[in-house]
């Protein structure tokens, strides 16, 4: 199984514990309002502390949570363990499950990979029974048939149907889904179709606008990307949905690269990027690599000294070793 994937799954679901605090089915307190605040570190040691006053599976669920989030995958199966058996028929619960157990199929041997697995979709399966319109059980089961391999299995058309079956009552997160199965698949003209369905679906939503134009990047029609990734900026900053809004000012930059054309449009995109990314929002590109396409964009416009700059400061703030290499890279090409 595919970490990065599972991970990026993990995180696009958030609505479960929302409506769990809704539902007083977990109880404020410090612990869970660190968490809900994304403070990982606050929220593990309140909620520990929390727990050992009085057992509580929903918060035994949530340090599992915070074991996930950052990274410590064994540790999060244990406490999702612990959960599921004091919550069996609780969706969450078996969704988290099996998302740990998913994960721990691609990180260990072969041997113990299946184990891992068959657990990973019994969990998945029984959290849609559960949930019939759990979005991120769908997701995460459509990830499972998908990568792996028969066997222990894996199902190309199960996972198509699945995802089908979600964009029925998840347009957005479906449509995303059934794209990047076609692509995957080597449908490329299916996924370019159901992203275009998703923007005349969902006019107003610039998640299917942002990834549309990616796909229109990768065919080299740079012209359709960025009237994409401009509606999709647009729609963000209008909904104030400020990932979608940069992720998109970031891509009207790199399209004007790419395309060498619309060039002020570009400066301008990562300008407004480098002014207004949130530092926390490891969604996003970095700074630094912002810097060094503005860079590109004033050399194209013919401003040496101000993309000299640009270059400078992406390497002085850069952590990412491959970034110096690109910057020599592209100065010896003009």
């Amino acid at each position: 199984m595919n970490t990065e994937s599972l991970d990026r799954i993990m995180r696009n679901v958030t609505v479960g514990f929302v409506l769990l605090l809704a539902g007083g089915l977990i109880h404020a307190s410090p612990g869970t309002d660190a968490f809900e605040a994304g403070d990982y570190e606050q929220a593990e040691t309140l909620l520990t502390a929390e727990l050992k006053r009085a057992d509580n599976p929903q918060k035994t669920l949530l340090l599992g949570r915070v074991a996930f989030e950052t990274g410590r995958f064994d540790e999060a199966f244990d406490r999702f363990q612990v959960a599921v058996k004091a919550m069996p028929d609780d969706a969450e619960a078996q969704y988290w499950y099996g998302s740990a157990t998913g994960t721990l199929a691609g990180n260990v041997s072969m041997f113990r990979a299946a184990g891992y697995a068959k657990k990973s979709r019994r969990a998945l399966q029984r959290a849609l029974e559960l949930d019939p319109k759990h979005i991120g059980a769908h997701q995460a089961m459509v990830q499972y048939l998908l990568q792996a391999p028969g066997f222990m299995g894996g199902d190309k058309d199960e996972a198509l149907a699945l995802a089908k079956k979600l964009s029925g009552f998840a347009p957005v997160e479906g449509h995303l889904l059934l794209a990047a199965i076609y692509r995957q698949t080597n449908r490329e003209d299916e996924a370019r179709a159901t992203l275009a369905e998703l923007t005349k679906r969902l006019p107003d939503d610039p998640r299917g606008w942002l990834q549309l134009g990616f796909a229109q990047q990768g065919d080299e029609n740079y012209a359709d990307a960025h009237i994409a990734f401009a509606r999709a900026a647009e729609l963000g900053a209008e909904s104030g949905d400020v990932t979608s809004e940069l992720g998109a000012l970031y891509q009207v930059a790199r399209t004007a690269v790419f395309s060498e054309s619309r060039v002020d449009d570009g400066i301008a995109a990562m300008e407004r990027f480098i002014e207004t990314r949130p530092a926390d929002d490891t969604s996003l590109p970095g700074v630094d690599w912002a810097h060094f396409r503005l860079g590109q964009l004033l050399t194209k416009r013919g401003d040496t000294q101000a993309a000299d700059e640009a270059f400078e400061t992406a390497i002085a703030i850069t952590e990412d070793d491959n970034l110096p290499t690109a910057v020599r890279r592209f100065r010896r090409s003009t």
